[in-house]
C-alpha cells in the first residue's frame, strides 16, 4: 500500500480543513492541507504499522480513523 484515499462525504468549506497522521504513540507523521473533497495521502515512507488518521478543520476534530501498513 502506497497510499491512503480520504474522500469527505458531506460538503463542507474546506477552509483550514487538515489531515493528521499519527503513529499509536502519538508521534505525528504527517499533516496536510485539504484543498480537494477526495485527497491521495502517500505513505511510502511510513514504516510497518497502525495509525490514526484525523480530519480536522478550525473548529476541531471532524472524524478518525485507523489504518495499518503491511508489506
Amino acid at each position: 500500500m502506497d497510499f491512503v484515499n480520504v474522500e469527505l462525504m458531506q460538503p463542507r468549506p474546506l477552509d483550514g480543513m487538515h489531515i493528521n497522521i499519527s503513529d499509536l504513540m502519538g508521534r505525528k507523521m504527517k499533516t496536510i492541507s485539504i484543498d480537494n473533497q477526495t485527497i491521495a495521502i502517500d505513505i511510502r515512507n511510513f514504516s510497518q504499522g497502525v495509525y490514526v488518521i484525523q480530519v480536522s478543520d478550525n473548529f476541531g476534530n471532524i472524524s478518525s480513523k485507523l489504518f495499518s501498513k503491511v508489506y
